[in-house]
């Protein structure tokens, strides 16, 4: 007599878990939320909200009956909805995952604290764990250092900016860049569309691969030791995760001071107005009198 562990496509070696994108979320929905109110002063249930009959009847109105499904709510296992929002809102489960990431950014230029080649890797990386080919992605390690013989230096290349034209230190570092993307991107089109080397069979294996591969390159981003943006050169303003909230950290004393100063301006300002208004009054007043 056969068992389930002999047959090979009944036994589950790995899971993966994803969110929905916009357009999936909107295929699935049934109805799109936008009344905010739920019940009428009757009791009834008012179309396109929160409680709309199309997603399933409310538990303990055991009258009402769904009007996708056509079941009650002992039978009926819910069907999904959604509510369009007029701004990008994000999801506070990764709020981790953003902290991460504004760790590595510069708030002044708003660029990402690592060097152009280390990009280019991670680029082609995932490209080639995607397809499920773990050991020539860790290849592309190898290539990237016989590449670059020595480290490229992290300067702000602008094209295009103020109409500023191109150094030639900028120049050969934009030359250096393109040789080593056409490097890169011929490697994973030979072992993609060559079909010379097998992918990875385990998704387990790639997977971790990938959390590696993205994990040292997040390290390579933190500037836990820099004080100063690699492009722009201003000084680091840092970020800390409170109670679900970011809050700006390390302003330097000049900041505080010019802040400072403004404020006594302000002040100084408001003290002068409310004077004037007094001796109005004041003036006004004596007018009155006279009168």
């Amino acid at each position: 007599m056969g068992s389930y562990s002999q047959v090979e496509h009944t036994r589950i070696e790995d899971i993966g878990f994803r969110i929905y994108t916009e357009d999936e979320i909107r295929h699935i929905s049934l109805v799109e939320v936008t009344n905010d109110e739920s019940f009428n002063e009757l009791g009834h249930i008012i179309p396109s909200g929160l409680y709309d009959l199309r997603m399933g009847p409310v538990p303990g109105r055991t009258k009402d009956i769904c009007q996708t499904c056509g079941k009650t709510n002992l039978r009926c296992q819910g069907h999904c909805g959604h509510i369009e929002l007029p701004l990008p809102v994000y999801n506070p489960f990764f709020y981790n995952v953003l902290n991460k990431t504004l760790r590595g950014i510069c708030c002044n230029c708003h660029r990402i604290q690592v060097r152009a080649h280390h990009v280019l890797l991670l680029k082609y990386q995932m490209q080639l764990l995607d397809a499920g080919y773990g050991y020539e992605a860790l290849e592309l390690e190898n290539i990237l250092s016989r590449s670059i013989s020595s480290p490229m230096e992290a300067t702000e290349v602008a094209v295009g900016i103020d109409d500023k034209e191109l150094s030639q230190k900028d120049a050969g570092i934009v030359a250096d860049l393109m040789n080593l993307k056409k490097t890169l991107s011929k490697y994973c089109d030979k072992v993609i569309r060559g079909g010379t080397c097998s992918p990875e069979t385990s998704t387990s294996i790639i997977k971790n691969l990938e959390t590696e591969v993205v994990k040292s390159f997040i390290k390579k981003c933190y500037y836990s030791d820099k004080k100063r943006c690699i492009f722009c050169h201003q000084s680091i303003v840092r970020l800390t995760l409170q109670n679900s909230r970011f809050i700006r950290s390390g302003v330097n004393k000049k900041e505080k001071d010019k802040d400072k100063d403004k404020d006594k301006d302000k002040d100084g300002q408001t003290e002068e107005v409310e004077a004037e208004r007094e001796e109005r009054e004041e003036e006004g007043g004596k007018w009155r009198r006279e009168i």
